[in-house]
């Protein structure tokens, strides 16, 4: 047992005062007093472990996408997170127990990698394949897009490129030259 105790003295009204080392915490009546009957107003405590609440817990986080790494809910243990593909962690990648039984933190959000829109070829279009995911005027991790030049204009550069889990596309868009017939 981990308990300490500090009587004042065995006489009625006398108290005696209980403590748990750092990481515990007392479990029953920390302060007891000596009753007019000889006996101490409640039983000893016990000194049981700091936990924190656990986060792998089926519903124990709201963040779907949200990946537990690592996961020690004891006093001083830490939670260590990352994201599902194609999403990117905001906030700190892990939380600390501490001695009150909370975490340090929040636990942090996964939010999609979008990819901006890419730039449109002068004399060219766009065409996008099912797999593009277009999200209000972005584009998500994965998604492909590919160009197409009009008229007279042949394309130069990537023909096809792809939203990469970094944010950026795969290559930069390609361009439309003026095709130059060979006489």
């Amino acid at each position: 047992m981990h308990l300490t105790v500090r009587v004042e003295g065995t006489r009625l009204g006398h108290t005696a005062i209980f403590q748990c080392p750092i990481g515990f915490k007392v479990n029953g009546n920390a302060n007891l007093t000596c009753q007019a009957s000889g006996k101490w107003s409640s039983s000893v405590p016990s000194c049981d472990p700091v936990r924190c609440p656990s986060l792998v817990t089926p519903g124990a986080l709201d963040e779907p996408h949200v990946k537990v790494m690592e996961h020690n809910c004891s006093y001083g243990g830490r939670a260590v997170f990352s994201c599902a593909w194609g999403y990117q962690l905001v906030g700190p990648p892990g939380v600390e127990c501490e001695l009150d039984g909370n975490w340090s933190g929040p636990v942090p959000k996964c939010l999609p990698i979008q990819c901006s829109p890419p730039v449109i070829p002068v004399n060219g279009h766009l065409i996008q394949s099912e797999s593009a995911g277009m999200d209000g005027g972005r584009y998500a991790v994965g998604s492909l897009v590919q160009f197409a030049c009009r008229g007279a204009h042949v394309l130069e550069g990537e023909p096809s490129i792809i939203c990469t889990e970094t944010g950026y596309w795969s290559h930069p868009p390609p361009f439309c030259k003026l095709r130059i017939s060979q006489k």
